[in-house]
């Protein structure tokens, strides 16, 4: 009986599995048909190589390494589709850590990247599983991992091949010796990495300095600060220093690509709007953003500065979304950002069993919510519907509804506080009475003695 009750757990084990890799199959093909048909399979990685080859061959002055004309032409060459508001807007010393690739020919080098970017994605998730749980369970691998490659941010990322999947590994690992390891130092390397790749991340400098991670901080600058130095004698001072006055014009070059559904942040949105209801941008687009920005930032402050240590898998999942939730450009591929608040949120709900129904409801809903704004089946939905039914553009905004979401879900539980906690904190007075009851007959007792 018992091997017959095996035989059939196994059995659904096996079903499980593979429906979920055909599911996983069947999606992401999907997807890079639709990136193949408008010639953007390594479209982002164009750009990338182009600068690798300037490194390379030594050609590293700003008029070598971020000419927006001879790289156009490149991506020309390589049968791309010509979008003037694009280029290369990455530091010099992200070129200068990959320009080896450069020596491969330019397709293959566009797979052994792509290749690298899943095998990003399937470690990343496997340190945040580690981080999390402490231990691998297969259940738990098995189904965040089918989540990742079904959601539109990854496959997104890989297929065009852009960086953001490897910066998710570069955080998941830091948040493991982080959190996990309580090695902050070693936390400090790949986040270092993921600095010299891409400026963003040092935004989670804000939430680090929140909760007193002082040493990571303090080594990730180090690292930077060293790697940069080093890299003068091949890169150029000026390079650099160019790079850095032009930061802000990159990312404005870039949101002239258009709002939402290509923009997912605030502004994006609101953009989206103003521009379909033939009204050009103005300034009270901008204000609001501002404001939100400012307010955003001040409760994630109280909020983490509220919470207790033992929620540090939530202040994780906060840190994790930082370079998104106040950037006026949110990409799609940027929202793998928010998978470890994803996995943080998830978490809640099987290792901690005190919450009360209502929050476990809530916690239910961002997550189910959350993962089917970012999944493949959904974007394809938005895509089909409002293409054929334009006035409903103001739906194709997922992502960002993901976002708010998820935001508001972390901030909420990082408040929130058991009702064990407020008596401990507060206690009643029948408490204290007893207390001092019980103190005043031990003074008694002890001075009986005494006589």
């Amino acid at each position: 009986m018992k091997y017959h009750f095996a035989f059939h757990k196994d059995a659904l084990w096996g079903i499980g599995i593979l429906a979920l890799f055909l599911y996983v199959i069947s999606t992401a093909t999907d997807e890079w048909i639709g990136l193949y048909h408008m010639k953007y399979i390594g479209y982002d990685y164009g750009y990338f190589y182009y600068a690798f080859q300037q490194v390379l061959y030594h050609h590293t002055s700003w008029g070598f390494l971020y000419n927006q004309h001879n790289q156009l032409r490149f991506l020309h060459q390589q049968g791309f589709p010509n979008n003037p508001n694009n280029q290369y807007v990455y530091p010099p010393q992200f070129a200068l850590l990959f320009c080896w690739l450069a020596v491969i020919p330019f397709w293959t080098s566009v797979v052994l990247w792509q290749t690298a970017s899943l095998i990003s994605c399937i470690l990343g998730v496997y340190w945040l599983v580690r981080t999390v749980w402490g231990r691998i369970r297969r259940i738990h691998l098995i189904l965040l991992l089918s989540a990742a490659l079904t959601l539109t941010p990854f496959q997104m990322d890989i297929g065009v091949g852009n960086v953001n999947s490897i910066l998710f590994a570069c955080f998941s690992l830091s948040f493991f010796f982080m959190y996990r390891k309580n090695n902050e130092a070693m936390a400090a390397v790949p986040l270092a990495l993921a600095v010299l790749i891409k400026v963003t991340p040092l935004f989670v400098f804000v939430l680090l300095a929140l909760q007193k991670k002082w040493t990571t901080m303090k080594y990730t600058i180090l690292f930077v600060a060293g790697f940069t130095v080093f890299s003068f004698p091949l890169t150029g001072l000026s390079t650099t220093v160019q790079y850095i006055i032009h930061f802000l014009q990159f990312g404005q070059q870039s949101m002239r690509n258009g709002p939402a559904p290509y923009n997912q942040s605030l502004l994006g949105v609101l953009q989206m709007f103003a521009l379909h209801s033939n009204h050009p941008m103005r300034p009270t687009e901008t204000i609001i953003f501002s404001a939100y920005v400012v307010v955003v930032c001040f409760m994630i402050a109280v909020s983490v500065l509220r919470s207790t240590a033992d929620k540090w898998i939530l202040r994780m999942g906060m840190t994790s979304m930082m370079p998104i939730v106040i950037s006026p450009l949110v990409e799609q591929p940027h929202m793998v950002f928010t998978f470890p608040a994803l996995v943080a949120l998830l978490c809640c709900l099987t290792l901690n069993s005190n919450h009360d129904g209502l929050t476990l409801h809530i916690l239910r809903v961002t997550v189910i919510l959350a993962y089917i704004f970012e999944s493949l089946p959904f974007t394809f939905l938005l895509n089909h519907v409002t293409h054929h039914y334009a006035s409903l553009y103001w739906i194709h905004m997922p992502m960002f509804a993901s976002l708010v979401i998820l935001l508001i879900a972390l901030m909420y539980m990082l408040n929130l506080r058991h009702p064990k906690e407020q008596i401990a904190d507060k206690p009643s007075f029948r408490v204290v009475s007893q207390v001092s009851l019980d103190t005043t007959k031990i003074i008694h007792s002890k001075t009986g003695s005494a006589r």
